[in-house]
C-alpha cells in the first residue's frame, strides 16, 4: 500500500501542507487519496513546520490530513491554474489545465540545497588553502582527527580545553 510505504520511509518528515499538493499530479497516488487532499484544501492552515508535523505523521494518516489553504500556494507559485480541482480526480487526465500543471511539476528540479552548498563551500575553501593534492589530503586528515577529538555538541569552553591538552 502506498501510504504504508511512505509513512515507513525516511522521507515522511518532508510532508507539509504546501508540498502535499505535488501528490495531486502523481500516477502513484490513488484517486481516493487525491480526493482527500482536495477535501482538505478549505482547512485553515496550522503552524508552519520546517520538518513535517510530528503529530500527524503516523501509519493511519493520509495525505489529505496535510492539505490546507496553504496547499493552494503551490498552484499560485508555479502558476498552475486550479480549475481542475472542481472536477473528480479520475477526470483530471482529460483536463488541459491539469495536464499543463503536470508538465510543470515534472519539470521541477529537485535538489538538496544544503548539501550542495556545503560541497561548494568546501571546494572553494579547499582551493583557497592549497592546490597541492598531498596537502589537501593532510588537511582532511587533520579535520577528521579534530572532529573525533571534539564532538559537535561540545561547548566552546570544552573545545578550547580539548585543544590545549
Amino acid at each position: 500500500m502506498l501510504a504504508e510505504r511512505f509513512w515507513n520511509s525516511i522521507h515522511s518528515w518532508y510532508l507539509s501542507d504546501e508540498l502535499v499538493g505535488l501528490a495531486l499530479f502523481s500516477d502513484h497516488v490513488p484517486v481516493e487519496e487525491k480526493a482527500k487532499i482536495v477535501a482538505g484544501l478549505p482547512k485553515e492552515p496550522g503552524v508552519r513546520n520546517v520538518r513535517g508535523h510530528p503529530t500527524r505523521i503516523s501509519s493511519q494518516a493520509s495525505l489529505g490530513d496535510f492539505a490546507s489553504r496553504r496547499t493552494m500556494e503551490l498552484f499560485s507559485r508555479l502558476q498552475i491554474p486550479d480549475m481542475f480541482l472542481a472536477q473528480q480526480p479520475q477526470d483530471w487526465c482529460h483536463d488541459e489545465a491539469y495536464q499543463r500543471g503536470r508538465e510543470r511539476i515534472k519539470a521541477l528540479r529537485v535538489v538538496n540545497d544544503t548539501a550542495e552548498r556545503g560541497v561548494k563551500l568546501f571546494e572553494e575553501y579547499n582551493q583557497i588553502i592549497t592546490r597541492d593534492e598531498e596537502e589537501k589530503q593532510l588537511l582532511l586528515q587533520v579535520v577528521e582527527a579534530n572532529r573525533k577529538a571534539i564532538p559537535t555538541e561540545t561547548t566552546k569552553k570544552a573545545a578550547v580545553a580539548a585543544v590545549s591538552d
